[in-house]
C-alpha cells in the first residue's frame, strides 16, 4: 500500500492519541470528540475498507474508535513504525513519511496537532492585549526535534524548547497562526473553530479568552 495523505493522517493521529495493543491485534484511538471520532473512522474506512467500532468511556469522559485486524495491526506496526504498547517515549517520524512530499507530511502534521495541539491567547507586558499563538508540548523530545523540522521545511518560524523529561514547540503571533491555518490547519472541529474565532477581530473571540 502505498502512503496517501488519509494513510499519513491516520498513523499521525495513532501516534498522538491511540495504541497498538500488545495482545490481541486491537488498534485504537480515543478522542473527547464524538464528531472527530466519527470522521476519523469514516477516513479509516476508506484507507483499509474496515469499519472501527465507537464507545464511550465514561470514566475518561472520550470517545473510543477501535477494531480488532491481525493484518491492520502488523501493517500499521512494520510499515509505518508504529510501536506496541506504551508508546509515548519510542515514537518517531516512520521513514516513509520523512520520504514523501510535503502535501503527505502536511497530512501527518495536521494529525498530530488534532492530537496534541493547543491553542492559546496570552497576556504579558510586551503583550498587553495578548498574543495568540499554538503550542504542541509531548514526552518525547526526538519526536518533537523531528516535527520542528517538518515545520521549518515548510517554511513556519517554529520555536523548540527542549526540557529534561518533555519538549514544547510554540508557533508564536497571529502570522504564524495564520500560516498555520493555510498551510496545515486543523480539522479537529473544536480545535479549527477556536483557531478561526481568535484570528478574527471581533468581540466573539472573547469567549476563548
Amino acid at each position: 500500500m502505498q502512503i496517501s495523505k488519509e494513510l499519513a493522517y491516520i498513523t499521525g493521529f495513532i501516534l498522538g492519541d491511540g495504541n497498538l495493543s500488545k495482545s490481541d491485534y486491537l488498534v485504537r484511538v480515543v478522542e473527547r470528540s464524538k464528531k472527530f471520532i466519527e470522521n476519523f473512522t469514516k477516513i479509516f474506512k476508506k484507507v483499509f475498507d474496515k469499519k472501527m467500532k465507537i464507545y464511550f468511556d465514561s470514566y475518561n469522559n472520550s470517545y473510543v474508535g477501535y477494531i480488532h485486524c491481525k493484518k491492520i495491526w502488523e501493517f500499521l506496526r512494520n510499515k509505518l513504525e508504529i510501536p506496541i504498547g506504551r508508546k509515548t517515549r519510542k515514537i518517531k517520524v516512520p521513514e516513509k513519511i520523512k520520504k514523501a512530499s510535503l502535501e503527505i507530511k502536511v497530512a501527518f502534521l495536521q494529525a498530530i496537532f488534532d492530537a496534541e495541539g493547543s491553542i492559546a491567547k496570552t497576556k504579558d507586558k510586551k503583550h498587553p492585549r495578548g498574543y495568540l499563538k499554538i503550542q504542541l508540548k509531548m514526552y518525547n523530545p526526538q519526536f518533537l526535534k523531528e516535527i520542528h523540522e517538518i515545520l521549518l521545511e515548510l517554511g513556519f518560524n517554529s520555536k523548540l524548547y527542549i526540557y529534561k523529561d518533555f519538549a514544547t514547540i510554540f508557533l508564536n503571533g497571529k502570522h504564524q497562526c495564520k500560516l498555520f491555518l493555510e498551510k496545515v490547519g486543523f480539522s479537529h472541529p473544536d480545535k479549527k473553530k477556536k483557531l478561526m474565532t481568535l484570528l478574527q477581530p471581533n468581540e466573539r473571540a472573547r469567549e476563548f479568552r
